[in-house]
């Protein structure tokens, strides 16, 4: 009888313990905390998403990553884990879809800054050469998702918004 009761005592101990280790593993807000796996986008596959859901009217083309930082002039480059850059191929249009993912989370407002610098030297350059393309820039979206920001240039921001926060949900 002794023998019985420390083996369920035991085993009940060990259930315990899986149960709190498992419960560690999540976050209450859903979000990406620092306990959850680590969120991982496919950038590429992604950008075809957004770029088909931001009914872009121009041919789009992606930057080579090494020419981002000449795109994005005050971005540190090492700060970023992975890139993908999408722009209207002429650059004559202010459209565009930039994933960025920061090696550290403590990165993220370094590179919404380089973000919104970059947003003010495009509105100094179209204001005088294409000025139909400035509320359009006014109404830029950048938004987060645990290390990735999303910058978008579209005539349907929310629609792109839509199609990477699915992308994200169908990620996770």
């Amino acid at each position: 009888m002794k023998m019985k009761r420390s083996r369920v005592l035991s085993v009940g101990i060990v259930v315990l313990i899986a149960l709190l280790t498992l419960a560690g593993c999540g976050s209450s807000d859903g979000g990406g905390s620092a306990g959850d796996l680590e969120l991982q986008l496919d950038l590429a596959e992604l950008s075809e998403k957004a770029l088909d859901a931001g009914e872009y009217q121009y041919e789009m083309v992606a930057l080579d990553t090494g020419k981002i930082d000449r795109v994005y002039i005050n971005l540190d480059v090492n700060l970023l884990e992975d890139a993908c850059v999408n722009v209207e191929s002429s650059r004559s249009n202010a459209d565009e879809f930039t994933a960025f993912k920061v090696k550290d989370e403590a990165d993220i407002d370094a590179v919404k800054g380089a973000i919104d610098s970059y947003v003010s030297t495009l509105l100094s350059e179209v204001e005088s050469y294409n000025p139909e393309q400035v509320p359009r820039i006014n109404n830029a979206l950048t938004f987060t998702h645990g290390k990735y920001i999303f910058f978008v240039i579209s005539d349907n921001n929310s629609a792109v918004q839509k199609a990477v926060n699915d992308y994200v949900k169908e990620s996770k």
